[in-house]
């Protein structure tokens, strides 16, 4: 398989977020955030920004309905009772991330990618 500088890549995403139905007031598509975990302070890497801002724009274009963003989730600690999170740098309470897991509004935005 050719390597990264030969053109290619592969990379993971590590959360696919779909709420739907009546709890969510939509049909049964519903609507769609994908989610980026790490760890301490890690960013993602030049290959991975690249490869989600191409799958973000697209999204954007094509379902701006249903597509709630792309975001990163810092966490410090395995134990999340225990853990500091951010979203999008943002720092974020337990209970204030648990909202934007079920979709609801925080105030944050999907990252903007170039």
């Amino acid at each position: 398989m050719p390597t990264g500088r030969e053109g290619c890549v592969v990379e993971d995403i590590d959360l696919v977020l779909r709420g739907f139905g009546t709890l969510y007031h939509t049909d049964d598509e519903g609507i769609l955030k994908l989610i980026e975990l790490k760890y301490g302070k890690a960013e993602m890497g030049f290959a991975k920004t690249k490869t989600f801002g191409l799958i973000d724009r697209g999204l954007k274009r094509g379902e701006p309905e249903r597509y709630k963003g792309y975001f990163l989730i810092n966490y410090d600690n395995e134990n999340w009772d225990k853990a500091n999170f951010e979203i999008n740098r943002k720092p974020v309470t337990l209970t204030e991330l648990s909202r934007f897991l079920m979709f609801g509004d925080i105030g944050i935005t999907g990252l903007n990618f170039k």
